[in-house]
């Protein structure tokens, strides 16, 4: 049986990091990419579109603060990015020691994509880092110069290099820096709500570089279709034969057929959970009924011949296994 147009469509890999990260003042101080007037934001809810630029940054949000498509929520236990890279966006969920960057196509994706945040993240603290150890007296004069001079129309905009001619009690540097979180503002209450939430959270994003520890895939998806029909019944008939697989399925409402085999030579198929429930399972399901949670190959198999895979491994590895898969199903 052939494999057609056999694809990674999508895989999450996280990333442990060897150093925290302070999630407050990283999404405080944190400068996102301004999108052109015209784009939409309310029609890309469902799928964000790469808008041309490798590594830019377009959204974040931690808690109540967000800019960018994404809108506010109450979580604080991470934050998250989207950036742009290979023509996708991309999705990272940031904690505190961890990254889990969803939507990519491989590993060498998911580094080169968490090399652009931490790129992003050191420089936003070196941004910052002068701007520290300014007096507060500086910081709030400087804060009232750029709102004096820098937002005195809408749209404000962002300036485009260190000003010139400030007066002595405001620092040039904080100015251009503070300047680049402005241009979505739209009154002098969110500008000042905005500074003091900097300020308020105005400390090192991490104390030592924040190297990669670890990274592992926690789940990938794989699609194809072997080129002709399969009958449900006789398929899932004939895994149920073979000991290695659990099987669900009910051909009388079923519109497609799940497989699920372990990764873990240790771990026994009897105790391999499905991604969905059932109360119903029929003869041609293998008993399989409040399983916990184990790493394995998952497949969902339609009439069509159509196959979508996920698997918490390379796309080596479940080649391999989707090879086998096939082999097993082979009718005369």
């Amino acid at each position: 049986m052939d494999i057609i147009n056999l694809s990674i469509t999508n895989m999450v890999v996280t990333i442990k990091l060897s150093q925290p990260l302070n999630l407050y003042p990283l999404f405080n101080q944190l400068a996102i990419f301004q999108l052109p007037e015209n784009i939409n934001i309310n029609s890309l809810k469902n799928k964000i579109p790469y808008f041309g630029i490798d590594g830019i940054i377009i959204s974040k949000k931690f808690g109540n603060l967000s800019e960018g498509i994404r809108g506010p929520s109450n979580i604080q236990s991470f934050g998250n990015i989207d950036i742009q890279c290979e023509n996708k966006n991309i999705h990272i969920k940031v904690s505190s020691r961890k990254l889990n960057i969803m939507g990519i196509y491989s590993e060498e994706m998911g580094i080169k994509v968490s090399n652009y945040f931490i790129s992003h993240i050191v420089m936003t603290q070196n941004n910052w880092a002068p701007i520290l150890n300014l007096s507060n007296e500086v910081k709030l004069e400087t804060i009232k110069w750029v709102w004096d001079n820098i937002c005195k129309e809408l749209p404000f905009k962002s300036l485009e290099k260190i000003p010139k001619n400030t007066p002595p009690n405001v620092d040039p540097h904080m100015a251009l820096i503070i300047s680049l979180h402005v241009c979505k503002l739209k009154s002098k209450e969110e500008f000042f709500i905005k500074m003091k939430n900097i300020l308020s959270n105005l400390l090192p994003i991490y104390d030592k570089f924040p190297e990669f520890e670890s990274i592992n895939i926690k789940n990938s998806m794989l699609k194809c279709n072997v080129g002709k029909s399969l009958s449900l019944i006789e398929t899932s008939k004939l895994l149920c034969t073979k000991q290695k697989y659990a099987v669900l399925f009910h051909n009388w409402h079923s519109k497609q057929m799940q497989v699920v085999l372990p990764i873990r030579i240790e771990d026994k198929v009897e105790d391999i959970s499905f991604n969905e429930s059932s109360d119903e399972l029929s003869e041609n399901s293998s008993p399989n009924s409040k399983k916990i949670k184990l790493p394995a190959y998952r497949w969902f198999i339609k009439p069509s011949g159509a196959i979508t895979m996920t698997a918490p491994c390379s796309y080596q590895q479940s080649l391999i296994a989707y090879k086998q898969l096939l082999k097993d199903i082979e009718m005369d």
